[in-house]
């Protein structure tokens, strides 16, 4: 921001603000001037550092990432997919006849299970 200001456009300024304050309020145009720049680029530095010290960690991932080939790595798992479905024999579908029978409604209420709670019916909302 500041670092694109050269002396040659420092120059002019000060000239410009000479002719326009006057030599008796120059010094202390001056003196606030250069402690608001300096402040400023103080301000700008810090918030720079502050950044560099937030997007390093990031910029550490994505250099670790960019290592990976995603192309690869896609084909190599659908390979992977598809040789183990080729590998599977085809699971045989079983009848009704075959299936065992659910257990009774005693058994359910004894043994308590986590994967199947118990049904319960919905709430019907009445007008």
């Amino acid at each position: 921001m500041f670092n694109s200001i050269g002396v040659g456009e420092i120059i002019v300024i000060a000239v410009i603000a000479l002719i326009f304050l006057g030599p008796e309020k120059f010094p202390e145009f001056t003196k606030i001037a250069m402690r608001a720049f300096r402040d400023i680029r103080g301000y700008v530095d810090d918030i720079k550092k502050e950044m560099a010290n937030e997007l390093n960690p990031v910029k550490r991932e994505i250099n670790q990432l960019s290592r990976y080939k995603p192309e690869e790595y896609i084909d190599k798992l659908a390979s992977a997919v598809t040789a183990a479905v080729e590998d599977e024999p085809e699971a045989e579908t079983t009848s009704d006849s075959d299936q065992d029978e659910p257990p009774s409604e005693e058994a359910a209420s004894a043994e308590p299970n986590q994967d199947n709670p118990p049904q319960t019916e919905p709430y019907k909302y009445e007008d």
